[in-house]
């Protein structure tokens, strides 16, 4: 079980980092460094927690833990970033439903059922 959080933990982190990275770019250079930096403190972070749960023996059910936490955490941010394009989808849909009376929506509507329609 400390395998899988540990897992999930690196995932996020990364994500985290991903994220800082669509806000403000970055040049190659710092990219460089900032995967450099998160590999260090991986590592670090990872032998730590080995060292605590199988005395510094590295076992294949750990880093198989590892490995399963990172697929799950990868599963749930795909899942949550899913959601949350619909979510975004389904607000803009209702601004516009607010701001233009309906008219932006009732054309997108027209025009998808038209497609339909067709053979």
């Amino acid at each position: 079980l400390i395998a899988i959080v540990s897992g999930m933990v690196v995932r996020f982190v990364y994500q985290c980092i991903e994220c800082i990275r669509t806000i403000h770019k970055h040049k190659l250079l710092h990219i460089e460094i900032e995967d450099f930096l998160y590999w260090i403190g991986t590592a670090i972070y990872l032998f730590v927690q080995i060292y605590h749960t199988s005395y510094g023996v590295v076992r294949w059910n750990f880093v198989l833990g590892v490995v399963i936490g990172v697929v799950i955490s990868t599963f749930l941010i795909r899942k949550v970033k899913k959601t949350m394009k619909k979510i975004k989808r389904w607000c803009t849909m209702l601004a516009q439903i607010l701001f233009y009376g309906g008219k932006l929506c009732l054309q997108t509507t027209k025009r998808a059922i038209s497609l339909r329609a067709l053979p």
